[in-house]
């Protein structure tokens, strides 16, 4: 199971380094939050690449909001609203569906295979390296699950693995 307050954390203290972080709770407007929401939308690394999806800016922003409103029903600290919800959020990216094409799974198997006679060849060393690549199309599982399950987590007499989670 994914610990929450480790991704959330991670999230805080890579926002915490924003030039804007420094500030009274009370003097952020909705203004500012659409600026740094703008800012996160259009922040590029070296390469020119954008750094944030608009699903990644949407979860920063649930999460800010998320602590606006703690600050306010929890800590009762007297905010004349929550500015993250009086903002428009980035639209939810739609979701993708790839499919291997063509040749591609005869192409990516042929890859996983052994092939010590070929050093220099698009081959595998790891022996389970083909079994785990066909267990994957085969469940449609994700790297992250695929290696997740423990021991415990497998039936063998049912053949099932969990997926998800």
């Amino acid at each position: 199971m994914k610990n929450p307050l480790r991704r959330e954390d991670v999230q805080l203290k890579k926002r915490a380094r924003c030039k804007r972080a420094p500030r009274y709770i009370a003097s952020i407007r909705p203004t500012d939050i659409s600026k740094l929401r703008d800012e996160w939308l259009n922040e590029k690394d070296e390469e020119g690449r954008l750094l944030h999806g608009p699903s990644t800016v949407r979860r920063d922003l649930t999460l800010l909001g998320h602590i606006f409103s703690t600050i306010i029903k929890d800590w009762s600290i007297p905010l004349q609203n929550n500015p993250v919800q009086m903002i428009r959020k980035p639209k939810e990216s739609p979701a993708r569906e790839r499919r291997l094409q063509d040749d591609e799974e005869t192409r990516l198997l042929k890859s996983c295979e052994m092939n010590a006679d070929d050093p220099g060849g698009a081959h595998s060393r790891a022996p389970w390296l083909r079994p785990l690549v066909i267990f994957a199309i085969e469940t449609a599982m994700r790297r992250s699950e695929l290696v997740k399950p423990e021991g415990k987590d497998v039936d063998l007499k049912k053949r099932v693995a969990p997926k998800n989670g």
